[in-house]
C-alpha cells in the first residue's frame, strides 16, 4: 500500500543539519509518509547518516549519486517516490509537527487544486537576491520556497524534470507550472521553517557576488 505523500530531500554536506530535518518528519502527527533522500555526492558524512537512518525506519530510503546539483537530485528521488502527492524538504530546514497533516486536510477537502503553496517561516534574514534582477533584493514572503510546494503525482509527471539552475529554480518551477495553466492554490499555513542562519547558502552567496549593488526591492 503506497503512502499519502513523499517527501525528496536532496543533500549535499549536509552532515550539520540534516538530522534535524529528517527528525522533524519523524515527528510528524501525520504518520503516514515516505522520506525519499538523495545524497548528492556528499562528503561530509551526510550518506553514513541517511544510511543508518534508512536502516532503522523502513519509512525512509536512500539513494546515492554523483554531485550534480539539488536539482538533478530531486529529479532522480522523484522516480523513487509512490505517494499520489509529493512535496519537498532541504537539509538545512525542517517541518512543524503538523505540516504534513495540515496540508493533506486542505488538499483532501480541496480535490480540484493541482499543486498547493504555503508560505515558509524564515530564520535569519529574509531578504535574498531577485531572480529576475540579482542587483536587487526582495523579501522571501513575495517568493515561492520550493519545500511549501504539494503536488499532485499526474502533475508532478507532467513537471518533471524540474528545471536544474544555479539559482532560482523554484521560481522556475513555478513558471513552468503557470504556463501549463494548473490549478493552483495558495494557502496561508506557515509550517515549514526555512533557515537562512547558516554561513553555507546558495543565496548568501549570491548576494555576496552582488553585494556593492544590492539594493532593497521598496526602494
Amino acid at each position: 500500500m503506497h503512502p499519502l505523500v513523499s517527501i525528496i530531500l536532496p543533500v549535499y554536506n549536509g552532515a550539520q543539519t540534516v538530522r534535524r530535518a529528517v527528525g522533524s518528519v519523524q515527528e510528524q502527527t501525520l504518520t503516514d509518509w515516505e522520506l525519499v533522500c538523495v545524497d548528492d555526492g556528499s562528503s561530509d558524512g551526510s550518506g553514513e547518516i541517511l544510511r543508518r537512518f534508512s536502516a532503522s525506519d523502513q519509512k525512509i530510503r536512500l539513494s546515492q549519486q554523483s554531485h550534480s546539483g539539488a536539482d538533478p537530485a530531486r529529479n532522480a528521488g522523484f522516480i523513487a517516490t509512490r505517494a499520489p502527492i509529493i512535496t519537498f524538504l532541504d537539509a538545512d530546514d525542517w517541518y512543524e509537527p503538523d505540516h504534513l497533516a495540515a496540508h493533506l486536510e486542505y488538499i483532501n477537502a480541496h480535490p480540484e487544486a493541482e499543486v498547493v503553496i504555503s508560505r515558509a517561516s524564515v530564520l535569519g534574514d529574509p531578504y535574498v537576491p531577485d531572480v529576475n534582477d540579482l542587483s536587487r533584493l526582495v523579501h522571501l514572503n513575495d517568493c515561492v520556497v520550493q519545500g511549501t510546494l504539494f503536488i499532485r503525482r499526474d502533475i508532478m509527471r507532467q513537471l518533471w524534470p524540474m528545471p536544474n539552475a544555479d539559482y532560482g529554480s523554484d521560481f522556475l518551477l513555478c513558471q513552468k507550472i503557470l504556463k501549463r495553466g494548473f490549478a493552483v492554490h495558495h494557502i496561508s499555513l506557515q509550517t515549514y521553517v526555512y533557515d537562512r542562519r547558516a554561513p553555507r547558502s546558495l543565496t548568501k552567496e549570491i548576494a555576496r557576488r552582488f553585494s556593492s549593488q544590492l539594493v532593497p526591492q521598496d526602494e
